[in-house]
């Protein structure tokens, strides 16, 4: 096997053959924390990489939460694979629909680059990507998204097909088959969301003696998911923020001890309310909370409501946003009313 992959290494860089590659991200690096259990784990469980066409293709499962990271920790994976397997291809596969759309998406010149990539049909190029994944081993098929039964039922179907290779999903299915490992992923470490807050803001926020504690504090508020924290670190790092700064005081109603609760006006609607910095529709979030780009940014039609007395207590550029609110929605009305 280290043979072929110096071998082919050798015909790539001499331009002699293509490693196809689809992920759509590159690797985090150093900012990639506290996964390297579940990254062993999922070396192992796909096993050593196949050598010959034919051979049953190892499936493991990433099953997790929303937000946890399922997607980011496949795709670490990917790269650090990369000299190892011949080609490297990302499918979302959230409905059976998007499953054949973008696996026939395969036969363009990012990807396999194949010769029905002029056709039309849908259907006949994922025959070819298929065929494809049946000739040369050592590919790995990553399936993201895999979040509802049709989804998963798709999946297996497709699961039976494949041969030569090793295929990894992200799902929040539990239920799959006897031939599907499947993996759970946890929301990371508190060290480990503190570490990658400050490294991901290293350098583009004002520091502070106690960022330390206040990144654990930031974590704790954010749950912990993976998701939520790479959201928040952009926060700060595009505004140039302190941590105590970005976080909004804990309102009383809130029963917390102090610790950072509102981040940029999008906090729980109640302490039992799951994290806001969630993908938008999450369930156990309230009705605005789903839309995390609009709360308190004064755009018509937001739904919190707090009188100008209550604006006082937050910083200067949230008081703007919020006391700008109804002028915003009573303008919006006077020129879309009719």
């Amino acid at each position: 096997m280290v043979l072929r992959s110096f071998v082919l290494d050798l015909m790539v860089n001499a331009g002699l053959s293509r490693r196809p590659q689809t992920l759509p991200y590159a690797s985090l690096g150093s900012l990639f924390k506290g996964r390297q259990v579940l990254l062993h784990e999922i070396e192992t469980r796909l096993g050593a990489i196949a050598e010959h066409a034919g051979v049953a293709a190892p499936v493991v499962a990433l099953a997790g939460q929303g937000g946890v990271g399922k997607s980011r920790l496949v795709i670490e994976q990917a790269w650090r694979q990369l000299g190892r397997h011949c080609a490297l291809l990302f499918v979302l596969a959230d409905s059976p629909a998007p499953l054949e759309r973008n696996l026939a998406g395969l036969c363009g010149e990012r990807g396999l680059d194949l010769s029905e990539k002029v056709l039309t049909e849908q259907a006949v190029q994922a025959r070819a990507v298929l065929n494809w994944l049946a000739a040369p081993p050592g590919w790995l098929l990553i399936l993201d998204n895999v979040d509802n039964e049709d989804a998963a039922t798709a999946v297996e179907s497709l699961l039976s097909q494949l041969s030569g290779g090793q295929v990894l999903i992200t799902t929040r299915q539990r239920n799959w088959s006897s031939s599907v490992q499947v993996l759970d992923v946890d929301v990371l470490a508190p060290d480990d969301a503190a570490a990658f807050l400050l490294e991901r803001t290293d350098g583009k926020r004002r520091a502070a003696e106690d960022d330390i504690a206040t990144a654990l504090l930031i974590g704790k508020d954010l749950g912990h998911l993976a998701l939520a924290l790479e959201q928040a670190g952009a926060y700060i790092s595009q505004r140039r923020l302190s941590f105590a700064g970005s976080a909004l005081p804990a309102t009383a109603a809130s029963g917390s001890s102090g610790g950072p609760r509102c981040w940029s006006g999008m906090n729980r609607a109640s302490p039992s309310t799951p994290p806001a910095w969630r993908l938008p529709g999450s369930p156990g979030l309230s009705s605005w909370a789903r839309r995390p780009a609009r709360c308190c940014a004064g755009w018509p039609g937001c739904r919190q409501r707090r009188s100008p007395k209550a604006c006082w207590k937050y910083p200067l550029p949230a008081r703007r946003r919020i006391l700008m609110g109804p002028l915003m929605r009573w303008w919006s009305w006077r020129v879309y009313r009719c």
